[in-house]
């Protein structure tokens, strides 16, 4: 939103506490439960209808379509009425990143799954692998826009220079969607029991033809029969004390991540061309911890949860380092580099493990509890921060993500 709006100035925004760190909460409130609400159904569905390919792509379409959707925001009318209320485009904008994020964090979930189709043993490198292409194509697109003229794409065609750089990445989005349409269809590995593969069958020419009613009550059915488990299935009970871990230290990483700016621009005065640094220095970490991961994958096998544990103990110090050194900016962007490194080996080991763990006859469904798990997180902090702005800002980020992370300890002693 900070882009794609051009009223916005940058270095008015640590000033109000009512502003931009409110605002972007609520939004971010608002999609994060309803993703952690509605994902869980929709994977049971996906299940039900073995027809994770499909729902991959027509998300991933519905996602783009919505991005693109943006782009007509340069010919609606001001934000601001005479009255000094938002108005279009703003209300137009928050409506498709709403929708937009919900449908490609859909995807993001059956790509996720996808997993399951692969060797136990291939799996968290394989996770470490995307995350290393994901993060390495965003510190691309961040290195055009730090060392690419300012004035360049110029206003053409009525567009601004902002909605031509997000027309020029959704365009690069776009190029690597033949990539999904070769993405295998259902699960063919061979380590997967008999009495399962009957099951759930992997013929694409036998995949199910019931009505989207009949897989939703299925779906639901499933659901039930995934809360039962807990009590009699141990395999199910280390899937929860696996997410409930998840759900309070990899979550300190996402939410830090995504409010990195917020929590810079409260504590020193940024300009746009520093804050620009500050993201590429932070993907740049996130990129090295990737690269990482992947090279200490070969040396750490079987060992994914005591690896946790160890990202665990570097986000417990990294927080404590924020909370003491924040006057600090030199301090402060090093923790946050230490926060971006670990973060994104940390995710990708997390993702690895939960596809180990996972049922293999609940690929999508329990992928969309990883998420929801995650989107959870963040919501209730997002939700914090846009209830008490009188008495929170963003400078007590550290802190709180330090509390926060706490009880993923608990649930790791019970998991080892």
């Amino acid at each position: 939103i900070i882009i794609i709006n051009d009223n916005i100035d940058i270095n008015d925004l640590e000033y109000d506490p009512n502003g931009y760190e409110q605002h972007f909460s609520v939004i971010n409130t608002i999609t994060t439960f309803m993703s952690a609400a509605i994902l869980p159904i929709l994977g049971s569905i996906v299940d039900q209808q073995k027809s994770m390919k499909t729902w991959l792509i027509i998300t991933e379409i519905l996602g783009l379509i919505i991005t693109y959707c943006f782009l007509f925001a340069d010919f609606l009318p001001d934000d601001k009425d005479s009255n000094g209320r938002t108005t279009a485009p703003s209300y137009y904008i928050e409506i498709l990143y709403v929708f937009g994020i919900f449908f490609l964090r859909t995807a993001v979930m059956c790509n996720n799954a996808m997993l399951g189709f692969f060797a136990s043993e291939y799996r968290v490198g394989l996770s470490l692998f995307a995350n290393f292409i994901g993060f390495g194509v965003n510190l691309v697109g961040l290195l055009t826009l730090a060392f690419v003229p300012s004035n360049w794409p110029t206003n053409t065609w009525g567009l601004s220079v902002n909605m031509w750089w997000l027309l020029i990445f959704s365009c690069i989005a776009l190029a690597s969607f033949p990539l999904t349409l070769l993405s295998p269809q259902n699960i063919i590995d061979d380590y997967i029991s008999i009495n399962e593969e009957n099951e759930h069958l992997n013929d694409l020419s036998q995949i199910s033809k019931k009505s989207f009613i009949q897989c939703l009550k299925l779906g639901v059915k499933s659901l039930i029969e995934t809360a039962k488990s807990l009590k009699s299935d141990l395999s199910y009970r280390n899937v929860l004390y696996f997410l409930l871990a998840y759900l309070f230290f990899s979550t300190a990483g996402s939410i830090y991540t995504i409010y990195l700016s917020t929590f810079f621009l409260s504590l020193f005065d940024l300009d746009t061309k520093e804050l620009s640094k500050l993201n590429l220095y932070y993907k740049c970490s996130m990129v090295g911890g990737v690269i990482i991961g992947l090279v200490a994958a070969s040396f750490i096998k079987n060992k994914d949860l005591i690896l946790l544990v160890l990202h665990n103990i570097m986000f417990t110090g990294a927080f404590i380092c924020l909370c003491i050194f924040n006057d600090s900016y030199t301090l402060s962007l090093t923790m946050s580099l230490i926060v971006g490194f670990t973060y994104a080996w940390n995710m990708s080991v997390s993702r690895g493990l939960m596809a180990k763990l996972m049922p293999q006859s609940k690929q999508t469904e329990m992928m969309a509890f990883y998420s929801a798990f995650t989107y959870l997180g963040i919501g209730v902090v997002s939700l914090v921060y846009s209830a008490i702005p009188q008495f929170l800002d963003a400078a007590t980020l550290p802190f709180l993500m330090l509390i926060y992370m706490l009880p993923s300890y608990f649930f790791f002693f019970i998991l080892y």
